[in-house]
């Protein structure tokens, strides 16, 4: 989920769901996106990776090396149609070799805990297990 932001807050011209408004919520969004993953200086492309399916992307990897004391899975995600069929798993295991190849002897990533689309089985299956925990408590208004 995107931050919000107060610029996001204000009521553009037009009603906050103008095609204007979606624009500069777009324009925000992506700057940050780009801010957070691609202006750092571990900045490595070698380490995305990206399956395609046809035309369409299927699933993703966004890596990024020495980070938190190893390698860092930052983003991995397979689209719907293609989840179950070993997309994540193949990713995740490009991941590690990557990292391997570079010196990395440590993976991690974060997962959301509630873990209904099979996140959890698929990192243990892969090898990873949890090591640091948090909860975060919510109360809709």
């Amino acid at each position: 989920m995107p931050r919000t932001t107060s610029k996001l807050r204000e009521p553009a011209e037009g009603g906050s769901d103008s095609p204007r408004a979606l624009g500069r919520f777009l324009g925000d969004f992506l700057a940050e996106w780009r801010d957070f993953h691609l202006v750092q200086e571990n900045f490595d492309p070698s380490l995305w990776g990206v399956v395609r399916a046809g035309d369409e992307i299927a699933a993703g990897a966004i890596c990024v090396a020495d980070r938190y004391g190893g390698g860092w899975v930052a983003v991995l995600f397979t689209r719907r149609a293609w989840r179950g069929q070993g997309v994540g798993r193949a990713l995740l295991q490009d991941a590690f070799r990557r990292f391997w190849e570079r010196g990395e002897r440590s993976v991690g990533l974060s997962v959301d805990a509630d873990g209904t689309l099979g996140a959890f089985h698929l990192y243990e299956s892969a090898g990873m297990r949890p090591s640091l925990g948090w909860v975060m408590f919510e109360k809709e208004l």
